[in-house]
């Protein structure tokens, strides 16, 4: 039987070909297993709109899967565009307990998880990770941190904020914090250390390289044409120490970085470490499967069983579609993914201890510009850099 399915577009085009070379790895990987199906993919979608899933993605005429982000499940939900997963067992691996938890809505399970991602701390400079006790140990002036913390549509910011309020409050504290800014009441004591966090980031000369809306590719472009951005550069030459983003984004560090050990740490901003984990599912077309035959319904349990295996998700992230093959720090929902490279990638070590603590994003995505525009305007404030010397910075507390 023949599927269409609909992957996440968002992800590093490492062979600069329009994610070409991923979608035919894909293609190719689940006909050699599964011969009598076939699969077409597509990146050419937006899976954060709702028009797009009505008249393309979602649609009578669209894909027959699509793997979206679970921070936009309960619209998908409410839209009746995907229906309930049948139990699929995987026949190899664990999934996270809080991927799970992220396709469950009253209860009821409407994807079946794939991807993760978080914000980390990232160097390509082992000695800036190795005694590493608080941050405003790692940094100066002249070494900050570079990253992308004031996209609009990323939403960073209050991504942050709920990051933080975790580490201070505890694991089953997010939805008191997402109820508190939902009536406009932002922590105080959080706003204060998430403050002096972005700061960090303003170097000699001013310039705010995480969050000043006036300094111009001031995180990495994965754009072919465009392999020289502000961060790539001063990653290279030393003056940016550490890379502020999703673990994924380091893979376009451009050119001499590709091969050094890569270092991550999830900063936390409390006594507690509980890193935001945002995750990608696989959900099915409720107007095509439907009105689909058996054997088309037989390929779509195939292809998820294959597309979240232990076996495909390590071929995928190893990057084994380009030649040669380079690691994409992609982030799979598997334990046993981690457990196995643990020795074999010491960055995937360091993630799997922070994975383990995790708690996912609920859906708050028609809240995310409120957010943004509350924080930006009564909690984050410039300080003097002298904060980085304050008894807060030197008392952090950034336990595993």
């Amino acid at each position: 039987a023949d599927i269409k399915v609909a992957l996440y577009p968002y992800i590093p085009d490492l062979a600069s070909d329009k994610l070409y070379s991923y979608g035919k790895f894909i293609q190719d990987s689940f006909h050699q297993k599964y011969p009598s199906h076939t699969v077409e993919t597509t990146m050419d979608w937006d899976p954060y709109s709702l028009e797009d899933m009505s008249e393309k993605t979602l649609g009578e005429e669209g894909c027959d899967l699509a793997e979206v982000d679970t921070l936009f499940l309960k619209k998908l939900v409410d839209e009746k565009f995907i229906l309930p997963l049948e139990s699929i067992t995987l026949k190899q691996g664990t999934i996270f307990s809080e991927a799970l938890k992220s396709t469950e809505i009253d209860g009821v399970t409407y994807g079946l998880p794939t991807l993760g991602c978080g914000n980390y701390l990232m160097a390509f400079d082992l000695a800036y990770i190795a005694n590493y006790n608080a941050l405003s140990g790692l940094l100066t002036p002249e070494r900050v941190i570079g990253g992308k913390m004031n996209d609009d549509s990323g939403f960073y910011l209050p991504m942050m904020y709920f990051d933080g309020y975790v580490d201070i409050y505890g694991k089953d504290s997010l939805q008191e914090g997402i109820n508190k800014l939902k009536v406009g009441e932002p922590d105080e004591e959080l706003c204060k250390r998430l403050s002096w966090f972005i700061n960090q980031c303003t170097d000699h000369s001013g310039q705010n390289k995480c969050f000043d809306k006036n300094v111009p590719n001031n995180y990495i472009n994965d754009d072919p044409d465009d392999h020289h951005t502000n961060l790539d550069r001063d990653i290279q030459n030393g003056k940016t120490t550490l890379m502020f983003g999703f673990t994924e984004t380091s893979t376009m560090v451009y050119p001499t970085n590709l091969q050094k050990r890569l270092s991550v740490i999830h900063p936390s901003l409390g006594q507690f470490n509980h890193p935001l984990l945002f995750v990608d599912a696989l959900v099915i077309n409720r107007a095509k499967f439907e009105k689909t035959t058996n054997d088309k319904k037989e390929a779509i349990r195939d292809f998820m069983t294959f597309y979240a295996s232990l076996d495909f998700r390590r071929s995928l992230v190893n990057g084994e579609d380009m030649k040669p093959p380079h690691v994409r720090y992609l982030l799979p929902v598997i334990e046993e993914f981690y457990t196995e490279h643990q020795q074999q990638n010491l960055a995937y070590k360091e993630i799997y201890a922070y994975l383990r603590n995790a708690v996912h994003i609920p859906d708050v995505y028609d809240d995310l510009e409120y957010f943004q525009h509350l924080l930006e305007k009564d909690c984050y404030k410039f300080e003097e850099k002298s904060c980085a010397n304050s008894y807060f910075a030197e008392n952090l507390d950034h336990k595993k």
